[in-house]
């Protein structure tokens, strides 16, 4: 009988990066556009703005993004997001508690969570 498997198995990300810089140069040809450049800015701001308020969060954030960027942790119910992900999970949505479906919502002011889902 088999047993729970679990993987956590961690590598070197030398060759991940490799092979996500030549998709990177590919569809982009090595340029970034100027609202990637405008989401830099911003996200500099948003981290500026946290060293200042809570230094101790603000480092051990940026180990875990570290650890992420420099090892591979194989477990299949995590994922890796991109820049806008990380921007829409810590906007103001995460102040809204919308439980239950679009358009039958437990609570009222879900009309803005609804759309998004719907998207």
């Amino acid at each position: 009988m088999l047993g729970k498997i679990q993987i956590f198995k961690q590598m070197p990300m030398t060759a991940v990066r490799s092979f996500s810089s030549t998709i990177q140069e590919k569809s982009h040809l090595g340029k970034k556009s100027s609202s990637a450049l405008d989401q830099t800015h911003s996200e500099s701001q948003h981290h500026q703005y946290l060293k200042s308020k809570d230094p101790e969060i603000y480092n051990l954030i940026n180990s875990e993004k570290k650890r992420q960027q420099e090892t591979i942790t194989l477990i299949a119910s995590e994922n890796f997001c991109s820049s806008a992900v990380n921007i829409a999970v810590g906007s103001c949505l995460t102040n809204k508690y919308s439980e239950g479906y679009v358009g039958g919502r437990f609570y009222t002011g879900c009309q803005n969570v609804d759309e998004i889902e719907k998207i």
